[in-house]
């Protein structure tokens, strides 16, 4: 018959230290490895939720990068066509400078303020001006004499855009001046242009 008084066998006896030991041991290795899962699923949220904010961010750069694409797609195309466009103007002011230079006829354009903007190598000669003589007023154009009366016609002109015939001189030489409206290609008044003509013994030259 077995001996119930052996403590090694009873049945609600007492576990030995180095059992109690490890299982504390092992109590807390358990909660130690449930904060760690803790602190690592919050992590791995907060991860997540900023490769989302990530992600969306890479999409508004994607399209603000599409944009900018298509906003230097429209630069580059508005920068040809207004290189073309320059192209043409300087070849359409050389032109018209070729044409302003070869005109055989004096020919002085005035400002809307009546001030001297450019003239025809002819009008250089008959008129005696000079490159200095641009922003003059058109009234230089006739003797001192005369000069009120001539700015006179030249406002007339602009207020009524008929042209004006005003003579200067007297004897066997005298000018003719025809002064019209100067309009612009979109029907605008700039100023007036001034056409000269001497007449000498009754011939006009």
């Amino acid at each position: 018959m077995a001996n119930l008084s052996n403590p090694a066998i009873q049945p609600n006896a007492r576990l030995r230290p180095p059992e109690e030991a490890l299982r504390s041991r092992l109590a807390q290795v358990e909660a130690y490895l449930k904060e760690v899962l803790k602190d690592y699923e919050a992590t791995t949220e907060e991860l997540r939720a900023a490769q989302e904010e990530l992600t969306c961010a890479n999409e508004e750069l994607q399209t603000v990068n599409h944009e900018l694409t298509e906003a230097n797609a429209d630069l580059v195309r508005l920068n040809q066509e207004l290189q073309s466009k320059n192209h043409e103007l300087k070849q359409t002011r050389n032109e018209l400078t070729g044409v302003w230079r070869s005109a055989g006829v004096a020919i002085v354009l005035a400002g809307i303020d009546l001030r001297i903007r450019r003239f025809t190598p002819m009008a250089e000669d008959l008129l005696q001006l000079r490159e200095a003589d641009i922003g003059r007023s058109a009234a230089s154009l006739v003797p001192d004499a005369a000069a009120s009366e001539f700015e006179s016609a030249c406002v007339r002109v602009l207020e009524t855009l008929q042209a004006q015939r005003f003579v200067t001189g007297t004897g066997s030489r005298s000018r003719t001046l025809w002064i019209r409206p100067y309009r612009t290609l979109d029907h605008r008044i700039e100023g007036v242009v001034i056409l000269a003509m001497e007449t000498t013994r009754g011939k006009a030259f």
